[in-house]
């Protein structure tokens, strides 16, 4: 069964909440692809010709932080080495309602199929200062509240999801270097803003970003550590490979996407430098990586680089 939500044309108190810059918008995208608005001017009113569902309280949208510190047996207070952050769960009271009580169990299934253990669904919230922000989630665990009386056409249930993620995420800034007249040139800057060999990317989150580059060979790259003066990464790729480098320390820098060859003894040097959060809320963080390469083919030789931001907070 496929819920369609809301199930009636929009009052004008809900197009007022649409149309309002103030309101923020909660759409759940369950495992099977449905769509469940759940916190405004889309979401349905409890009434009689109405099926829905509407979030009532929400908490648990930043991921636990944990310090790790190092302590003597004989020692005041203790001393800082690193914090990292755990997986995000997520606890919430959501109501449910429809005109009669076959359909309100239909509507409750529809959400229990919508939550699977083994595969994700996406919560995905909206404002209009921050644009939209989503994190991956899957069921948390078994359902272990009570079922409605019989004689109730509203159900009110708390939930638990799990997202394997610590942070919230958008939509990337993409930048594209191409080979050609002597050096790489972006097809997305303003010829006027950036001068060749240049990648320019933004990073809107408030905590730190690691970008991804895919380089089209042939030729020797040579990429600034993000930013970072002086400290360079340089790999030869060979005509007909594609390399995708990743900047996180955690994670294999180099992978040949195309036939699987082992590009890593050919990487010299780490990534070790993010880009870091705007100091602003309002603003983006800007990292200016500089690219040179040498033994590259007009045309072919490229670099596409991406950086996702992360936020600890949607909102």
């Amino acid at each position: 069964m496929t819920i369609v939500n809301p199930t009636h044309p929009l009052m004008p108190i809900q197009i007022d909440d649409l149309l309002r810059r103030d309101i923020a918008v909660h759409t759940w995208i369950d495992a099977n692809g449905v769509r469940w608005p759940l916190r405004g001017g889309a979401t349905a009113f409890p009434a009689q010709w109405s099926t829905g569902a509407h979030l009532e309280k929400i908490k648990g949208i930043s991921a636990p932080l944990t310090h790790v510190d190092q302590q003597g047996a004989h020692q005041d207070g203790t001393d800082w080495l690193d914090s990292h952050y755990d997986k995000m769960e997520i606890d919430f009271t959501i109501s449910l309602w429809a005109p009669t009580i076959t359909e309100r169990r239909r509507l409750a299934r529809a959400w229990n199929n919508g939550w699977q253990p083994r595969k994700t669904g996406r919560w995905v919230v909206f404002t209009h200062d921050a644009g939209e922000w989503w994190v991956d989630l899957r069921s948390l665990g078994e359902y272990r509240g009570d079922l409605p009386p019989d004689h109730q056409t509203k159900w009110t249930l708390e939930w638990s999801a799990r997202s394997d993620d610590a942070f919230w995420q958008s939509f990337p800034s993409v930048d594209k270097l191409v080979y050609r007249s002597g050096a790489l040139r972006s097809l997305n800057q303003p010829a006027d803003t950036l001068r060749p060999n240049m990648l320019a990317l933004r990073n809107r989150g408030n905590v730190n970003g690691w970008p991804d580059h895919l380089l089209q060979g042939p030729g020797t790259f040579t990429l600034g550590d993000n930013g970072a003066n002086g400290r360079t990464v340089s790999i030869q790729v060979k005509a007909g490979e594609l390399v995708k480098l990743t900047t996180l320390p955690r994670k294999r820098t180099a992978i040949e996407l195309n036939s699987n060859a082992n590009v890593y003894p050919r990487l010299k040097n780490r990534f070790a430098t993010p880009v870091p959060p705007p100091v602003r809320t309002n603003l983006a963080g800007i990292a200016h990586i500089p690219v040179t390469v040498t033994g590259a083919t007009t045309n072919v030789t490229s670099i596409t680089s991406r950086l996702t931001p992360y936020r600890d907070w949607p909102e």
